[in-house]
């Protein structure tokens, strides 16, 4: 049964592991219950430590993928800052920081730029990219520099049964760690793998946040989503969302979002047009014959969305983006993804910079879509000043070459390039037709 005691025996616990060796130790925080019982564990443990054997770096690393629910992602960001100001008041080397997608692998950019059609449970192509992928260059980064770090998660074996497998799997004989399913120089440690559902609900309800954090503020937003978190994501044994979680609003590889609904029928009504607009992309993917590419090259004969299903997916999400900010001063999309897609499109064929039209009659003014960073600008123009030389040398069209550049270098991140020649040969054909 959970009480005071087991609190003792896994403080004393976390206290050995951190005092046994020099390997940092890196928090895997989502938001939810399991995560947040966790890291206030872990503090708690360190913080009695007298100051000399604080010696070691914690960091808390939140996955945000850009697209969480925003009273969700709006709850850890102030947690974040006040364990942030906390840690550095009482001295303790614990810092909080959220890692998320690079703009060119976002959400948005792949969905409307790439005209990826929306995910599925068979073609799931968002956990790589905008979950996995930044929480393990994080880890890569810290494994470069220290050569071993520890990784602590909410784990727990009683959610599961193929859970309670997968961490059997990975267990190293004789101690409490486990090996990282991919990741060289990781190991992960997790303090209440054997905690039932109860206690961890008994222990949010029962103990305060060394940093300030209302647990019952935690408790009631369970209650009004109705569900579970998405967990912290850091290789592909930890399972994706799915049925009733914390996660992202745009996911639609569950058939209902039961989370956001249950916020909705709490009084969150603003996250209607959010919910719309998931239905709306669901939609437009089954509808193959209307929205999506010909490609015989796939299975099911069907590629990407079309430029036109892409421009009517935009002026919807910024109409979401729209009535969102109204009442809840949120952005939906960052402008740094709508310059990347107005770049993706140009090589689509789009001479027009939809984008920029489809923002200004949407927000009904003038401004501008912001551009990349000036450095970045830079590097690009140099790029296209040597490759129009190359191409006036050899007589090459500038177009053309560029188009393939970018086709080649976009395939690259796949680990199937197929449709590469394909696709190819469609830019060399329609170039040859237009001359």
């Amino acid at each position: 049964m959970f009480g005071k005691n087991n609190i003792a025996k896994v403080t004393e616990e976390i206290q050995r592991l951190y005092l046994k060796d020099k390997k940092p130790w890196i928090i895997g925080y989502s938001g939810g219950k399991d995560s947040t019982v966790t890291m206030q564990l872990v503090y708690i443990a360190i913080s009695k430590l007298p100051k000399s054997k604080r010696n070691k770096d914690i960091w808390a690393i939140c996955s945000d993928t850009l697209v969480e629910i925003p009273t969700v992602m709006e709850r850890v960001d102030n947690t974040l800052d006040r364990l942030n100001r906390y840690s550095l008041e009482i001295e303790m080397p614990f810092s909080g920081h959220k890692v998320s997608p690079k703009v060119d692998e976002s959400f948005f950019v792949n969905l409307i730029g790439r005209g990826y059609p929306a995910p599925t449970r068979t073609f799931r192509w968002c956990t790589d990219r905008m979950k996995i992928q930044p929480s393990s260059e994080f880890i890569i980064d810290k494994v470069s520099h220290y050569g071993e770090v520890i990784i602590i998660l909410g784990s727990r074996k009683k959610e599961s049964m193929s859970r309670a497998q997968t961490m059997a799997n990975y267990e190293i004989k004789g101690t409490i760690l486990r090996r990282h399913a991919t990741l060289q120089g990781a190991f992960v440690y997790s303090p209440i793998e054997d905690w039932e559902t109860d206690d961890v609900w008994e222990y949010l309800a029962t103990e305060e946040s060394p940093w300030g954090d209302n647990n019952l503020g935690l408790v009631k937003l369970y209650r009004k989503a109705g569900g579970d978190e998405c967990p912290i994501v850091v290789d592909t044994t930890t399972p994706s969302c799915g049925n009733s979680r914390f996660g992202c609003w745009v996911c639609t590889v569950v058939e209902q979002d039961k989370c956001i609904q249950g916020f909705i029928k709490s009084g969150e009504s603003w996250l209607q047009p959010m919910v719309n607009f998931r239905d709306l992309i669901k939609d437009m993917r089954e509808r193959r014959d209307e929205y999506r590419i010909p490609d015989s090259s796939r299975i099911g004969g069907y590629g990407a969305f079309t430029l036109d299903a892409r421009k009517n997916i935009l002026r919807e999400l910024l109409r979401t983006d729209k009535a969102v900010y109204e009442i809840y001063k949120q952005r939906l999309i960052k402008s740094e993804e709508l310059w990347a897609i107005q770049e993706l499109w140009k090589f689509d064929g789009d001479r027009e910079k939809s984008v920029q039209k489809i923002y200004q009659k949407v927000y009904k003014h003038t401004k501008s879509v912001t551009k990349k960073p000036l450095e970045v600008i830079h590097k690009r123009k140099e790029e296209e000043l040597y490759l129009l030389d190359l191409c006036e040398e050899y007589e090459v069209g500038y177009d053309l070459l560029s188009r393939l550049l970018f086709i080649e270098k976009d395939l690259t991140k796949m680990r199937r390039r197929t449709g590469l020649y394909q696709r190819f040969d469609r830019e060399i054909s329609s170039a040859v037709e237009a001359q």
